[in-house]
């Protein structure tokens, strides 16, 4: 029958940054495993014009989606945004269901900033450091040693729980290209 996974699906729909473009790719790379049966859920599904109101639809959302905690065998989510995901991690791994969630970045870890930077990442550090440190089966992917190092070392997490996946590059950047072409898009994007 496959394995029932539960995709976080949220950065989907907030901007078009390079996650938003890693969550596409691998969802349409996950797609394509016939073994995996996906879900996709989203805790906001369009711009909410500030972040308290973001937060607040998340929460929300959050609890509809733990209902499907029965229904799955593993709840991914591509990057940790919200303190919902919190609730959703938590939840889920309580119930016995294996999480996992990819950290992309690890700077606002090793980096003085702005108070006000760090509380609008607050909800990214609570969501590595509440769970992984409680509960047996939530999982971390991350980008590179360095990442891995940072949250094993300054997180606490522990090490078996991190397992280091370098991102991939679209073969588009291979092939070979007209030199014409390659200026005209340049001066478009430019000037």
């Amino acid at each position: 029958m496959g394995m029932k996974v539960l995709f976080d699906a949220t950065m989907l729909h907030i901007d078009r940054a390079g996650i938003y473009y890693y969550t596409q790719n691998l969802l349409k790379e996950l797609l394509k495993v016939k073994e995996l049966k996906l879900k996709k859920v989203a805790l906001i599904q369009y711009p909410l014009p500030n972040i308290a109101k973001k937060q607040l639809k998340a929460l929300l959302n959050a609890l509809k989606i733990i209902n499907h905690v029965r229904s799955v065998d593993l709840l991914y989510i591509p990057h940790p945004r919200f303190y919902a995901h919190i609730i959703l991690q938590s939840a889920f791994a309580l119930l016995n269901v294996p999480v996992v969630t990819t950290i992309h970045d690890v700077h606002f870890l090793l980096t003085k900033q702005p108070i006000d930077y760090k509380l609008k990442l607050l909800p990214r550090y609570l969501g590595i450091t509440l769970p992984s440190r409680n509960i047996q089966n939530i999982y971390f992917t991350t980008v590179s040693y360095f990442s891995k190092a940072s949250l094993v070392n300054k997180l606490g997490v522990k090490e078996s729980k991190v397992v280091v996946i370098y991102p991939g590059v679209d073969d588009i950047f291979f092939k070979d290209i007209e030199l014409k072409t390659a200026y005209n898009f340049v001066r478009e994007v430019y000037g």
